[in-house]
Order: C-alpha cells, then structure tokens, then sequence
C-alpha cells in the first residue's frame, strides 16, 4: 500500500490578541458565519501571510471590531479540501449555483448579490453573500462535505497602471472541520 499524501501548510489568523492568546492556550478557534464570507462558514487564515494577517487585524481595530490586533500560526491539514485554485472545482461550483438559483426562483426570493461594504467605493465586492452562498450550498448538495476551503482573491488597486497583479491579493483558507488544525503556534508580532 502506497503512502498516503497529507498536503500541510501554514496559515496565519488575524484577530484579537485576547482571541489569538486563548487559541495558543487549546481553546476552540470560534469560526465566523457571517453571509458575506468569501469562502463560506469556517475558520479562515492567510496562507503564508503573516503580514496580510496583521492587516486585517489592524483594520478590524480601525473598525472598533478588535482592540488589540494579534495573529497567530497555525498547521492546517487541506486533505479533504474544495481548492478553488483548481480547475476540477469549477464544475461543481456551476452546479452549487444553478442549484441555488433553483431554489431562491420556487421561493420567489432573489439571489444574494456580492457587494463593497457600506462607506468603501473600490471594485473587490469584499463582501460576498453570493459566493458564501453557493459554497454553502454546494455542502449541502454533496454526500459528504469538505473540510476546508480554499481559494486565491485578486484584491486591491493594480501595483502598476495596467497590470492584473492587485496590491492585496491572497490566498484564503476557510476551515470547517476544525480537526483539520494541527496545531498552532505563537509568531513574532509584527511592529
């Protein structure tokens, strides 16, 4: 029998220190749920960005979310993953839509739409109900759901005039099964 391939990476959370400090002491990592959430519901890190990390930490301090902006490190197990940064993926995503958009035109609703938080004027539509809700209900769609998912956002202004190259972009991993954390670990904070 062959060995078994454990893709493992690092991750870095952004988020209160007093949250950040009561992670590295074992508590449970709470998961956000919000219907705006670019991945879905879960636990979400910065793949080996531990700067973009503090940035979003900071800014959730300018927002009065936070008071005191900490990130910390994690292992992250992507074994049984949806990565949206691969081809196979997308078909399933196609399907998870038509599947919602179903559902919402029997119900007589409308479909969430992806939008700028209110007050910000920029072209990134942070705010991605739609997206959230397609990935939720591709879960509910498949037998068995994912443990986590991941996926690349082109985010912010171009670095150059014309380039497709964005000053913010990233790529995000949302955590659902959160056995599928390894273990974390206490990095150097960033002045």
């Amino acid at each position: 029998m062959g060995k078994t391939y454990r893709p493992l990476i690092i991750g870095y959370h952004g988020c209160d220190k007093e949250k950040g400090e009561a992670a590295l002491a074992g508590e449970e990592i709470p998961p956000s749920n919000s219907k705006y959430d670019w991945l879905g519901n879960g636990i979400y890190f910065w793949e080996g960005d531990q700067h973009r990390a503090l940035e979003w930490a900071q800014m959730l301090k300018k927002r009065e979310k936070i008071k005191n902006p900490f990130v910390f490190g994690a292992i992250l197990d992507l074994e049984n993953c949806l990565d949206l940064t691969q081809r196979e993926t997308i078909p399933l995503m196609k399907e998870a839509y038509e599947s919602l958009k179903e559902i919402l035109v029997k119900a007589k609703k409308p479909l969430p739409q992806n939008s700028c938080p209110k007050g910000l004027v920029e072209p990134d539509k942070l705010w991605r109900a739609l997206d959230c809700a397609v990935i939720q209900q591709l879960h509910e769609l498949l037998p068995k759901r994912f443990d986590s998912v991941r996926g690349l956002f082109p985010e912010g202004k171009p670095i150059y005039p014309g380039s497709a190259f964005k000053e913010l972009s990233h790529t995000q991993i949302a955590i659902i099964n959160p056995k599928r954390i390894v273990g974390v670990f206490r990095v150097k904070q960033d002045p």
